[in-house]
């Protein structure tokens, strides 16, 4: 009995220490305008992972599976001027990035002109003939049959 013990506290101490290690790092924040309104889709990714995550309705996201360390969150949005922070993440913590705020990048908007020329290929400049003939060429072509009573 007292082996067993022993093993059953062995066997626990080995899954407390296999979920202990296995507890995930989480980023969580929210992004807003200037003006605080929560952005819809914006594109947040950590630098070097291949891990992101888009805001949803409110703004906010959350990114997991995320290693203990220093990390570049960078922030993109349509319209607006890219951002990046750097935070540290800490392991089997949910860590809470600051509310990030994005600005219009009206100055990176720029006029951008299309000009475009159709051309139809099958059009030609010159006419294909087949013939060329004359009016004044062209004969009374017309047949006069002469029926007689005879």
């Amino acid at each position: 009995i007292r082996i067993m013990k022993n093993l059953i506290t062995l066997a626990f101490l080995f899954v407390a220490l296999f979920v202990a290690n296995a507890q995930e790092s989480k980023l969580t924040g929210k992004v807003t305008d200037v003006e605080n309104n929560p952005l819809m889709g914006v594109n947040v990714s950590v630098v070097g992972t291949g891990l992101g995550a888009q805001t949803n309705y409110d703004g906010a996201f959350s990114i997991s599976n995320l290693e203990a360390g220093s990390y570049t969150v960078l922030v993109s949005y349509l319209g607006f001027k890219t951002k990046e922070v750097i935070v540290t993440i800490t392991k089997g913590v949910e860590n809470t990035l600051d509310t990030v705020q994005l600005y219009e990048g009206n100055e990176i908007l720029k006029e951008v002109v299309v000009n475009g020329e159709r051309r139809n290929k099958f059009s030609r400049k010159e006419t294909a003939y087949v013939a060329k003939l004359p009016l004044k060429d062209i004969e009374n072509t017309q047949v006069y049959n002469t029926i007689t009573s005879d």
